[in-house]
């Protein structure tokens, strides 16, 4: 991602400093999908509030994911990351629900999305998952 490519890690790896559990990376479900722009979260929020993951067809294709849009994040983010794999796009469908609240709602999604050129009271908006939250760093204890 832009602005984030591990120089800290390198640092303390070539300074001695013991690194410990960099397989651990948390994947947000719905990003903002633009290759113009770094991608944007967007909250678990919007799809509480009753916004839809849909395919390029306009398919709901979460009917086999318990708790479809509301399922974990790492549930949601490999259900989007497979659809994708497949050859489908995703979307996220805000027009019914939340619908015309959904720019009060939410200012700095709505505000990412014109920024893209994404009209969501009219378009869905392309989404994919993005790495959110690494776990890992370097190893300490009580004394640092």
């Amino acid at each position: 991602p832009l602005g984030s490519c591990g120089q800290g890690l390198a640092l303390a790896a070539r300074a001695g400093a013991v690194l410990a559990d960099l397989e651990f990376v948390q994947f947000h479900p719905t990003a903002l999908d633009e290759p113009k722009r770094p991608m944007s979260l967007i909250s678990e929020a919007v799809r509480g509030e009753g916004a839809t993951l849909v395919d390029e067809t306009g398919r709901r294709f979460l009917s086999g994911v318990k708790g479809t849009e509301l399922a974990p994040r790492d549930v949601l983010a490999r259900a989007v990351g497979n659809h994708l794999a497949s050859g489908h796009r995703v979307f996220l469908d805000v027009r019914e629900r939340p619908g015309p609240t959904f720019a009060r709602q939410f200012p700095t999604i709505a505000l990412a999305c014109k920024e893209a050129g994404i009209d969501p009271a009219r378009d869905l908006i392309p989404i994919r998952p993005a790495q959110h939250y690494h776990m890992g760093g370097v190893a300490v204890d009580l004394a640092g």
